[in-house]
This record gives C-alpha cells, structure tokens and sequence, in this order.
C-alpha cells in the first residue's frame, strides 16, 4: 500500500469505525490499519517467524475450501498448514490483490469465535461483475489476544 493508500484507508476506518451501534475504538482502527499494513507485506514476502507472531495457532480461511478437514470446522487450518499451503495462492489471487490496492474499508465488530473485528476491503462495486450484482469485499478477521489484534482468518463476500 501507499501511503496515500494509507492515509485513505485510515481516514475511512476511523469514519466507520461505528457499524451496526457496535463501535471500534479509534486507538483500535488504527492499530488494525498497521496490522492490515504487516498482513499485506507478509502475504507478499512470507516469512513463517514473523506470520507466527502476528497470527493466531488457528486460521479460518473460507476461501482455502479445497481441503476441508472435517465436516465439523471445514475452514480452520493450523497456522503453519495455513503458511504452507494457502498463503502463496491467496496472495496472488485477483481478489487479494483488489483488497490491497482498495480505498474502500469497513470495520465490523463481532466478537464472534473466529473474529473480534473483521475488516473489509471492497473489491467490486455493485453492478461491476454484472448488472445487479450486489459486489464484493475480501475480509481479514482479527482476534485480540493479551491486548493485541492477531490475524485470525480471511474470506470473501460474497
């Protein structure tokens, strides 16, 4: 990202930083926006020490299908099988690349098992693949453990 990219997107989050009456702390979007910043650069040149300490031991990757491991958690993979086998390909795949290269981000909160706050990158924008299609976002969730946003998964909508 640029850092117009940068200062672009920090100013959407901080501008969407209240979704649904569910509030992300301003302190909050910016650190996930230097986290987003470390994801993006990992995925580009991978290194498993540093992917280690910004991720969580479990990634939910709904856009790694093709291996389900078990009917019960289909898309939750180890950190290292994630690194292994599905980092390379995602990062080169047209839809991460659309999210890096996005100025359009929405901050979710969740709380929910797999993510606390999600954040997502517009991709298409209606009607862009096709008249009535709703468009597209690629989402990067986060899990805070001890304090700190960990990378936790990745998928896209629709």
């Amino acid at each position: 990202m640029t850092a117009r990219q940068i200062m672009t997107t920090a100013t959407l989050l901080l501008l969407t930083s209240n979704i649904w009456g569910q509030s992300v702390a301003e302190v909050d979007s910016l650190k996930l926006m230097k986290k987003v910043k470390n994801i993006f650069k990992l995925f580009n040149q991978p290194n498993y020490s540093d992917f280690k300490k910004i991720s969580t031991d479990e990634i939910y990757c709904i856009i790694c299908s093709d291996q389900q491991k078990s009917v019960e958690e289909p898309y939750i993979f180890s950190r290292k099988s994630f690194f292994d086998n599905h980092l390379t390909s995602i990062n080169s795949s047209d839809n991460f690349i659309r999210a890096t290269k996005s100025s359009t981000v929405k901050l979710i909160k969740e709380n929910a098992k797999m993510t606390d706050i999600t954040v997502l990158f517009t991709i298409y924008q209606r009607d862009e693949l096709a008249p009535g299609h709703e468009g597209g976002q690629l989402g990067i969730y986060f899990k805070k453990v001890k304090d700190d946003y960990k990378f936790a998964g990745i998928e896209t909508i629709p």
